[in-house]
């Protein structure tokens, strides 16, 4: 096969029922076309999970996917995960940072595609072309750190990455992350449980490959320039706090889901756990996901003071808020303490804060009663309570735990008597830490979002993530502009794509394709049927700050995302028209919609 630069041409794929390995190709025309990452997993997963399939059975695909800049010096690479949400039951895809992202590339693969089951706990040894699949009985509901330092010493060599879920997978919490270096998350729809349902506790990885580019002076020179640009132009330093301090900045408008968004807007309380309180009081040192980011974006501490003398971790930041803010606390090193089980059970920071933050509200409300907490008073601001539900909701301790471990909506519907009113969710999957009543483009964004729950960011960032490009570092201060992006495919690979072919048509093939498989997912339901936020934000005020009293008209919501779906190419049920995809190159998407009767 004829080399693409920037690309192996191949993925590594995986049946674990079989315990079987084999390389799966793939050709020009396909890697031109999806790109990587996302674009990638998005294509296979609507190829090779069947209508209907349950997300924790063995029939759930499980994929790993690099782009075209991953293991080169790019600063700022991420990895993709895809697979079929447990949370939501439509498409489900996360991504994270850590010196993974470049290691399975420099091992010689472009993504893992994992299918079936194993029959015991295992995990997969990748070292350049040797793969195996090895027993790991002995880490059994084991944490992440204490995954991580085994495999390394067992394996000797310090440089193996690993990537691994914590024992919130394995006992398939519908929220559990996949982590690597502890706290490199991928957090969101529940790929830790997918990976849990397989018997898959872990990859170890070890490359020593040099990914081939076509032009390496070129791609080395504009690399250069984007770390001179983020790290020394004016207004731009300390980069560091334009990630670690999003946390804060939150604070000073809506953004912030404080008390199940019950209090947005309070400044005054929010400021109590701000991100320099919790600097000044554990703060050690800063580092970055991997040795090619300028970013330093997280920092790490150690707690000083109190009961959880001794815990080392990172500080809260934006996608563990929920858990923070959202359940009300306000002591630092209970928020430290929260963080640092959050990493080490393996749990989604948003969707398992959001959902403890929703049975406070309800039992605060008189709508749940100790009866159905198993004794617990569910009160606001109680560290003992949060750090003790984490560790019941990973262990699926007690029936009110195991109940909070399906996620709120889930929950909500289990018990009934209105509890879904306060879900703050969409479609199944708990909101990314923004209130969308600020702005109804904001809420437009997050009701129509690809894998639900608010997140209407990674819907516009889809070239990012084939690219498995960092967010963040695309919206630093100096950081590569889409142009720059487009210069860099171009020299790691040759090809000449346009900035209008990038961030237009290959944004919106993706996003077509992402809402493709939830269609033919939910079908019959109509996806404007599902298309809302969630209803408290349609009826309750924001509380308080300068926004206070907005709340959301249903019918100029409705309005407004009329006109989203024209502009998508979507038509009034929220469904990409044949001329969509047929304009898009999606037309054997068009045959399977058309196949269970989307266009009668």
């Amino acid at each position: 096969m004829k080399m693409v630069y920037g690309y192996w041409n191949k993925f590594l794929e995986v049946d674990l029922t079989t315990r079987s390995i084999k390389t799966t190709p793939f050709n020009d025309e396909f890697a031109r076309k999806y790109l990587g990452g996302l674009g990638f997993g998005a294509k296979l997963l609507f190829d090779r999970v069947k209508r209907g399939i349950d997300p924790l059975s063995p029939s759930n695909v499980l994929m790993l996917m690099f782009g075209p800049l991953n293991g080169t010096c790019f600063p700022g690479q991420k990895a993709c995960w895809i697979f079929k949400s447990p949370l939501t039951g439509g498409i489900g895809r996360s991504r994270s940072g850590g010196a993974y992202t470049t290691e399975l590339k420099r091992a010689g693969w472009d993504g893992i595609i994992f299918t079936g089951k194993a029959d015991s706990l295992v995990y997969l040894y990748v070292k350049d072309n040797d793969v195996e699949i090895r027993d790991a009985k002995h880490l059994a509901f084991k944490d992440t750190q204490y995954t991580e330092h085994t495999l390394k010493q067992e394996l000797g060599d310090p440089f193996t990455r690993v990537v691994c879920c914590g024992p919130a997978g394995e006992n398939l919490v519908r929220f559990a992350s996949i982590h690597s270096e502890t706290s490199r998350a991928a957090a969101r729809c529940g790929g830790g449980a997918v990976m849990g349902s397989k018997n898959l506790k872990a990859i170890a990885i070890r490359g020593t490959k040099i990914v081939a580019i076509k032009e390496p002076d070129k791609f080395n020179d504009l690399a250069k320039q984007i770390v001179y640009r983020t790290t020394r132009a004016r207004g731009s330093y300390p980069f560091r706090q334009r990630i670690a301090r999003w946390h804060t900045c939150s604070h000073a408008g809506t953004a912030h889901p404080l008390r199940n968004y019950s209090w947005s807007g309070d400044v005054e309380e929010a400021y109590k756990i701000n991100t320099e309180r919790q600097e000044r009081r554990f703060y050690i040192r800063v580092y970055s996901c991997s040795s090619f980011c300028f970013g330093n974006c997280f920092e790490h501490g150690m707690i000083r003071h109190g009961p959880y003398t001794g815990i080392s971790g990172e500080n809260s930041e934006w996608d563990t808020s929920p858990t923070i803010l959202g359940t009300g606390l306000t002591n630092v090193e209970a928020a430290m303490m929260a963080v640092s089980l959050l990493d080490k059970l393996g749990l989604d920071g948003s969707s398992c804060g959001h959902t403890i933050a929703w049975a406070i509200e309800c039992y605060q409300r008189g709508l749940l009663t100790k009866e159905d907490t198993g004794g617990l008073e569910l009160t606001w601001d109680n560290p003992d309570l949060v750090i003790n539900l984490l560790k019941k909701i990973a262990f699926r301790e007690g029936s009110f735990a195991t109940l909070l471990g399906e996620g709120s909506k889930r929950a909500a519907k289990k018990i009934g008597r209105g509890l879904i009113e306060y879900a703050c969710q969409a479609r199944g999957l708990e909101n990314a830490a923004v209130d969308p009543r600020g702005a109804y483009s904001t809420a437009v964004g997050q009701a129509t979002s690809a894998r639900g729950g608010g997140d209407h960011l990674t819907d516009r960032s889809g070239h990012l993530d084939s690219l498995c490009v960092c967010l963040f570092v695309r919206l630093a201060v100096g950081g590569p502009t889409n142009e720059d992006l487009v210069n860099f495919v171009k020299y790691a690979t040759g090809w000449d794509y346009t900035e209008e072919e990038l961030t237009k048509t290959f944004f919106e093939r993706l996003l077509s394709l992402q809402r493709a498989f939830n269609v033919r997912e939910f079908w019959p339901t109509k996806m404007s049927e599902m298309d809302y936020n969630a209803p408290k934000f349609y009826r309750e005020p924001i509380y308080a700050g300068p926004m206070k009293g907005t709340v959301l008209d249903k019918s100029q919501f409705e309005a407004e995302r009329a006109k989203y779906y024209t502009l998508r190419g979507w038509d009034e049920r929220g469904i990409p028209t044949k001329d969509s995809l047929a304009n898009y190159d999606l037309e054997d998407i068009i045959a399977e919609l058309e196949e269970i009767g989307v266009y009668d």
